[in-house]
């Protein structure tokens, strides 16, 4: 059963809460503003709260933006594409991605980017490659947001047996 929460009426607390929930991690201003939806009913209070939080320099969808696509592209090795709808699920305005997306892909080569998280699979990888696993690879780096033609042309680089049409429409043998 879930514990119900107390309605916050006071901006004061509600600034109060904004700023536990940013102090727990980096937000957008739209996850900051449904997160204190849930605790408020004014919207008025809640923009005026937002409001603070901007001028004071504690929410900044800019910043956000930049640090979320470079910790998706660096750390966990995502393509651009990957990288931009994780920016879109997290409310941040397509200008305002497309500007982090070209500050962070301008120092990072997507197809050095991609050499790297198909090393990092196959490090682990067990003898005996079918199109099973050729296909499973594929789908994941797709799902990471590479570029379908850069995997492929990857996958020859590293010699792995190629992708058949069969096995990327999802048909088994």
């Amino acid at each position: 059963m879930k514990l119900s929460r107390e309605n916050i009426a006071s901006p004061a607390e509600l600034y109060d809460r904004a700023l536990k929930l940013l102090a727990q991690k980096s937000r957008s201003r739209w996850e900051l503003q449904r997160l204190l939806e849930k605790r408020c009913e004014d919207a008025a209070t809640i923009q005026r709260v937002l409001d603070k939080c901007v001028a004071l320099g504690y929410l900044d969808d800019i910043k956000y933006a930049v640090q979320l696509a470079r910790f998706r592209a660096e750390r966990k090795k995502q393509g651009r594409r990957r990288v931009a709808l994780e920016l879109k699920s997290r409310g941040i305005a397509a200008e305002i991605a497309e500007h982090a997306l070209e500050d962070v892909f301008r120092h990072i080569n997507e197809d050095e980017l991609l050499h790297r998280a198909l090393e990092a699979k196959l490090k682990d990888a067990p003898a005996g490659w079918t199109a099973k696993k050729t296909k499973k690879l594929y789908d994941q780096l797709v799902r990471a947001g590479f570029n379908t033609d850069c995997i492929l042309r990857e996958f020859r680089r590293c010699r792995i047996p190629p992708v058949q049409n069969r096995a990327v429409s999802g048909e088994e043998d």
